[in-house]
């Protein structure tokens, strides 16, 4: 099914992250270790993702994450620059679908899917008002 957003199909997008004491899994609390957590590397994946189709949107329109399904399969150390590369697989409606694989140096650290939702960033941001109003009644 094609897209009102114009949003090319097997569109790919990179981009490079370095791994700071912020991104470890010590200092988010996932773990005990100083290595990238995998919380970060979800983080970068969905960063990515962003960046890779907000140029489609007009700038009322933005993106929120929908489902994050990834492995992360090896270590990244702090100083360690990691690839992230994206690929758009599937567009319906507001739906994209992408495949993403994550790497520090030549080494698959991490891959998996995200799905993301085109989104009217005013409408969004009035039924989360919404919402926050009728929970504090």
């Amino acid at each position: 099914m094609s897209s009102e957003y114009n949003i090319p199909l097997n569109l790919k997008c990179t981009r490079e992250y370095m791994v700071g004491k912020e991104h470890t899994a010590h200092h988010i609390g996932s773990g005990d270790l100083e290595v990238l957590s995998t919380p970060s590397m979800i983080a970068f994946i969905e960063h990515t993702c962003l960046e890779c189709v907000q140029k489609y949107l007009d700038e009322k329109h933005t993106t929120v994450g929908v489902y994050v399904g990834v492995k992360h399969l090896k270590p990244a150390p702090i100083g360690g620059k990691v690839r992230v590369e994206v690929e758009v697989v599937e567009v319906e409606g507001r739906r994209i679908k992408f495949n993403a694989k994550v790497f520090w140096k030549d080494m698959l650290i991490g891959e998996g899917l995200h799905e993301r939702y085109i989104v009217d960033k005013e409408k969004f941001i009035n039924k989360l008002k919404k919402l926050v109003g009728a929970t504090e009644k």
